[in-house]
């Protein structure tokens, strides 16, 4: 993994559940106390720094009125937009979708390194990605707003919820618990990824950025 380097602004949170991991981390193979408390710090630090990056940034600052950098403190407003993606929001998607990316290595590889149970460190990466593809869609023209916001919420809640019962089912050495969270989350997934195909035309140019087609 290439280090990260502080200085620069491509550093993203993921929308989800970085700060939740912090408190899972407890599920990391280290033991003790002062351990855990240091790797919570690790990604607590990790999570806030893409944070600021992102609410710091005046060339993402446009996005922030249509929807927030937390998902589930979306507002009504941004709940009910009707509008879709502008031609400079698609821009500033496409640039937030390169920072998440380069996030969600470092944050991965960090948990990764921590010991964090292989259970956790999968939800997590799944709730990124459906959320990734929401982001994609948005962009293309397929959802509105108001509608990606509804279903980043959906998203981003399964994952906790998936997080939080697979931490539990893992506390109590119940494999088949952690799995059925897993699967209750992508089902979740599946249900807020919309079917409709997008509205950019089959033959526009498009940019992969990390799994997801971004066309114009």
């Amino acid at each position: 993994m290439r280090p990260i380097n502080l200085a620069l602004p491509r550093l993203q949170r993921a929308a989800g559940c970085a700060l939740l991991l912090a408190c899972l981390t407890a599920h990391a193979q280290a033991p003790g106390a002062s351990a855990m408390a240091a790797r919570n710090a690790q990604v607590r630090a990790l999570a806030a720094l893409y944070m600021k990056s992102l609410s710091g940034d005046p060339g993402l600052r446009a996005l922030w009125r249509k929807t927030s950098l937390t998902p589930n403190e979306a507002t009504p407003e941004m709940l009910s937009r009707s509008d879709h993606a502008s031609a400079a929001e698609r821009a500033m998607l496409r640039e937030l979708a390169r920072r998440l990316t380069d996030y969600q290595t470092h944050m991965v590889q960090l948990l990764r390194d921590q010991g964090l149970a292989a259970p956790l460190v999968t939800q997590w990466e799944e709730g990124a990605q459906a959320a990734a593809a929401l982001r994609a869609q948005l962009h293309n023209g397929a959802l509105t707003w108001g509608e990606y916001n509804l279903r980043l919420r959906d998203i981003t809640t399964a994952q906790r919820l998936a997080l939080a019962d697979s931490a539990d089912a893992l506390e109590a050495k119940d494999a088949d618990g952690a799995e059925r969270a897993g699967q209750s989350a992508r089902e979740a997934y599946a249900a807020a990824l919309p079917q409709a195909t997008s509205t950019a035309a089959a033959s526009a140019p498009c940019e992969v950025i990390g799994a997801q087609r971004y066309c114009d």
